[in-house]
């Protein structure tokens, strides 16, 4: 590695938008080919008809509604705000419905790519380049990330909205002079983007808050434009989203019973393992049956043999494993079998696919040595979160000394804090710290799969590879966590296309 990769590379100036960005081809070389992995993973995945996974037709019956020209009347029954329905609607008149709905999950793998480049151009403010790249790899190919992206679900519509955010946030924090009403605009305009794909979005709101008090503050602007600040990053923004959450949000299964305990998820499940956990390492997928004398099994919802109760699925009982490493599990394997399905009738929305298991061993490998990652993103996280707060109590921008003494890393994690990390605590911590209260099943209906938390995992990924590149003391140590990144980045695109 030499100087120029470890040195941190073109952070965001007001200078740099991103079309700007485009046309320096020495910073878009090096990204390019993980977004044609990226895209080629995703794409694939639509020409097979892995689009058609999680509640696909509940969807498209909104969907179906709004083509035959009903809207708020015919969205009282959606867990969805109405953008995907407006979004299938309009493909189905312009292309017919099966076309239509193909292509938008082909559009979405391209919206997703423009999320994956905003997510590199977030990065640029907290690692050097060849970190950088590695985490960018990484996410490009992580099995959560490709899925959920292209499936026909809200979930798919998050990232590119949140990334636009976060980066708006970082462009005014760069920003020598006070904030443009262009810039505040947009920041309002992508929150309501977001609460319109999806209601979570909602939970980035107390991270629009600081971040409206720390600008005002640094900028120090003065009270006509703070109000504009307030008004346009926070106020308007989440009043529209909650506006959203309260009119269309109908009958739905994901009652929030707070402050009361439902017991679906206990605390003890939601934040420490169980020695069972370790039974996850094989990488079991989502409907492994429960079978007793060579059949599946009725069971309850605490996995007890029971007449007349439900089909027993070996991970879909409540409080048998943690959260997290369940979510470990979603996060670095194919536990719904997504990339694996296949159109059975091209001119109709059927899919069926079998478990491969030729490509087993490296759904195991990934999910054991993706744990490595969890915990370090465990660590990380926090980490880096003191180190901002340390620096911001301090009054100074905090520099970190690059180890390898070819220059320092040149970036100041509380930026990057303020600007992606708190967001991506907030919308974390929202879904996740209210699983406990959910009256539904969170075990049985995957509460605890990653695309509900999607917009957060490679934020949380870029801090751990801040943590391995500050924490290196020599260029094998460093050379030795690049070849295990490429490593899972192989297991990646191994256990999705084999």
């Amino acid at each position: 590695m030499n100087s120029a990769m470890l040195t941190a590379s073109d952070p965001l100036t007001p200078s740099r938008g991103i079309l700007a960005s485009m046309k320096n081809w020495r910073l878009n070389a090096v990204p390019f080919l993980a977004y044609v992995l990226y895209l080629t993973l995703a794409l694939s995945i639509v020409a097979k008809g892995g689009f058609l996974a999680q509640d696909f037709f509940i969807h498209l019956t909104f969907a179906r509604r709004l083509f035959s020209g009903s809207f708020a009347s015919e969205l009282a029954g959606a867990t969805n705000p109405p953008l995907l329905f407006l979004l299938a609607a309009t493909a189905m008149r312009i292309f017919g419905e099966v076309l239509g709905i193909k292509l938008l999950a082909v559009a979405f793998a391209f919206l997703n790519c423009c999320a994956l480049h905003l997510f590199w151009l977030c990065s640029a403010r907290l690692l050097p380049q060849a970190p950088r790249l590695l985490a960018l790899l990484f996410t490009a190919t992580l099995p959560a990330f490709v899925t959920t992206s292209v499936v026909f679900a809200a979930d798919a519509l998050v990232c590119l909205p949140f990334f636009a955010f976060c980066y708006i946030n970082l462009r005014l924090l760069e920003a020598p002079q006070q904030p443009t009403i262009k810039m505040l605009i947009g920041s309002s305009a992508v929150q309501v983007l977001g609460g319109l794909a999806k209601f979570s979005f909602l939970g980035i709101a107390p991270a629009a808050l600081i971040f409206s008090g720390y600008l005002i503050y640094e900028k120090k602007c003065r009270p006509p434009k703070a109000f504009a600040v307030l008004l346009l990053l926070f106020l308007i923004p989440s009043a529209a989203n909650f506006w959203i959450l309260k009119s269309l949000q109908g009958t739905t299964a994901h009652e929030i019973q707070f402050p009361t305990l439902t017991g679906e998820m206990t605390f003890r499940s939601l934040l420490w393992p169980y020695p069972r956990d370790l039974e996850l390492f094989s990488a079991p997928p989502y409907f492994d049956q429960i079978k007793s004398g060579g059949s599946q099994i009725q069971v309850s919802a605490d996995g007890d043999a029971q007449i007349g109760g439900r089909p027993g699925f070996t991970i879909l009982v409540n409080n048998r494993y943690s959260y997290p490493a369940l979510l470990n599990l979603s996060i670095n394997s194919d536990v719904l079998n997504i990339t694996h399905r296949r159109m059975v009738d091209s001119n109709a929305f059927a899919a069926a696919g079998q478990l491969k298991h030729g490509n087993q061993l490296f759904q195991e490998a990934s999910v054991i040595l993706g744990s490595l990652y969890s915990l370090l993103v465990f660590i990380s996280v926090p980490a880096l979160f003191f180190s901002a707060s340390r620096a911001t109590f301090a009054a100074t921008k905090y520099a970190v000394a690059s180890s390898w003494n070819e220059g320092a890393l040149n970036s100041s994690p509380v930026d990057f804090s303020l600007a992606v990390l708190l967001p991506a605590l907030t919308f974390y911590g929202l879904i996740v710290g209210l699983l406990p209260f959910v009256g539904g099943e969170v075990y049985y209906g995957g509460y605890w799969l990653p695309r509900l938390v999607l917009p957060a995992l490679p934020v949380f990924g870029l801090a751990a590879f801040w943590l391995v590149a500050r924490a290196s003391q020599s260029r094998l140590l460093w050379y030795f966590f690049a070849a295990l990144t490429i490593l899972k980045v192989c297991f990646h695109i191994c256990l999705q296309i084999l």
